[in-house]
């Protein structure tokens, strides 16, 4: 039997939440690429947030401003929520 993928969906406010970002975020095409790969995969791998709403912080390709994405997920789709600057890293401009 051969594995079953989700399909990644972007919603509206992923995508406008993308280009307040996407700036100051190198390689973006690149890292939602590997990003929506592993979701389409594997997406009860990230922290439960509330409401069902899950994030993946991401700061090894994301240097030198690292992003949080947030998302949920059914049985067959992800859905891309919204993707922001992680309050949590210093910011280098600083």
């Amino acid at each position: 039997m051969s594995p079953s993928f989700r399909t990644v969906i972007k919603t509206k406010e992923f995508e406008e939440s993308l280009k307040q970002i996407e700036p100051n975020l190198l390689r973006a095409d690149e890292i939602l690429l590997a990003v929506e790969w592993y979701l389409a995969r594997t997406p009860r791998l990230g922290i439960i947030q509330k409401n069902k709403v899950k994030m993946i912080p991401i700061s090894e390709f994301a240097i030198p401003k690292p992003v949080i994405l947030y998302y949920t997920e059914d049985e067959q789709n992800v859905y891309l929520l919204s993707i922001e600057e992680s309050p949590d890293f210093p910011n280098n401009d600083e």
